[in-house]
């Protein structure tokens, strides 16, 4: 890999992945919270829906290119068209095919289809999260694998999408039916979250020690360093969330002038940290090798 790869590859990546978590995590948010959301609410959540999977829609279409180019060692490749069908006849070719059907699929169902609840909105965000399954690490790993990196996109997609909508409640609370709410649906994004985040956590952890084979390769390999780094900070967002249910929450239904402001603060550090995590992840999926040699694909 020429050295403009080396830095486009993990870039291209990190920009692909809170498009991915945005545009699934907006579909899963306002299906599960659907009975909990007010109409403005419900509208921005479907326009962050929609850009992140138009990103994601864009950013799938370039894989092939760039992969192509890749392949060539030069920017020039990515307009090659033998190059470009036969990246098309790997398995990283199928994935971002799929990826990019399951984007433009997010897309026209977020228009056509008003009901938040309605059982076709998941299609979309159901094939985005299989295209991920299609190339990488996760293929030698068998259904187990695949099932637990679906299990852990789906819930940190529930926790992700729910950031900005939350966020546009705290910074005009008047705009989205007042603090109360606000309050209200923090709340019960709380006590979702309280189940969800655990088996998103489980997964994860399950799915990293399938991908490392044991703990001694941590602190001995760069993947098993970056590994931890991105533990440590999953586990920061994992703190500020409970600070957000047991202590913000409580003071917004108390109607502390000051707790939106402080919710807000709070969901932008989520946002850091999230933005960290995949930052971490792009480099261990397209940087870094595995134990065994391998790269993996997925997160």
């Amino acid at each position: 890999m020429s050295d403009i790869w080396i830095i486009l590859t993990p870039l291209l990546r990190f920009a692909f992945y809170p498009a991915l978590l945005l545009a699934i995590g907006g579909v899963i948010f306002s299906s599960v919270m659907a009975r909990h959301l007010g109409l403005a609410i419900q509208a921005y959540t479907g326009r962050v829906t929609m850009r992140a999977a138009l990103i994601g829609l864009c950013i799938a279409g370039l894989q092939i290119p760039a992969a192509a180019g890749n392949m060539a060692g030069d920017l020039a490749g990515m307009g090659d068209p033998l190059l470009i069908a036969l990246v098309l006849e790997t398995p990283a070719g199928a994935a971002a095919v799929m990826a990019a059907a399951g984007f433009l699929l997010i897309l026209v169902v977020e228009l056509a289809v008003k009901d938040p609840s309605h059982p076709l909105r998941i299609t979309g965000p159901g094939i985005v999260i299989l295209s991920m399954l299609l190339a990488g690490h996760v293929t030698t790993g068998g259904l187990q694998a695949g099932i637990l990196l679906a299990v852990h996109l789906a819930g940190l997609g529930f926790w992700v999408g729910a950031l900005l909508p939350l966020r546009a409640m705290c910074r005009d609370p008047q705009r989205f039916g007042g603090q109360a709410a606000l309050a209200d649906l923090a709340d019960v994004f709380g006590r979702r979250a309280i189940w969800i985040v655990p088996v998103l956590l489980i997964a994860g952890t399950l799915y990293a020690v399938m991908l490392v084979g044991s703990v001694a390769v941590l602190a001995t390999t760069p993947y098993g360093q970056v590994l931890i780094v991105k533990v440590g900070l999953v586990s920061g967002l994992v703190g500020l969330a409970a600070l957000n249910k047991f202590l913000l929450v409580p003071a917004l239904r108390s109607g502390e002038a000051a707790a939106s402001s402080r919710l807000r603060r709070s969901i932008d550090w989520e946002l850091a940290g999230v933005a960290a995590v995949l930052l971490a992840t792009s480099l261990m999926t397209t940087s870094l090798l595995l134990p065994d040699g391998m790269t993996m694909g997925g997160m």
